[in-house]
């Protein structure tokens, strides 16, 4: 019996043009606003920021925020950027189909 060679997945290189990385907008979903009522526990006590301009975040970083169309932050932004800002530990669970924190850190 013949077996066909293994091909290997190759992906392409990654865009480096703004204009590339700034494309694909991701879209607010139909239940988007639902996820604000959504409970977040943390210890220590942490003051969660309503805006990404309460975080303090570097000019660039909040520039691409704005570029990708991110009007606010989810309910684990709201909590876990303030922790990351004071470099405390995070343990986050979150359901989400897209994982908006990791986009976050790719803007970064």
């Amino acid at each position: 019996v013949s077996v066909p060679p293994i091909e290997q997945y190759v992906p392409s290189s990654p865009s480096t043009t703004n204009d590339n990385i700034f494309n694909d907008v991701v879209e607010k979903a139909e239940n988007f606003g639902k996820y604000h009522q959504t409970q977040v526990r943390y210890i220590p006590e942490v003051k969660p920021i309503e805006f990404y301009e309460q975080a303090n975040l570097d000019t660039q970083v909040l520039s691409n925020i704005r570029r990708v169309h991110f009007e606010e932050p989810t309910p684990v932004q709201r909590y876990t950027i303030p922790c990351i800002r004071e470099e405390d530990d995070i343990i986050a669970c979150a359901q989400a189909i897209i994982s908006s924190s990791s986009r976050i850190q790719g803007i970064v």
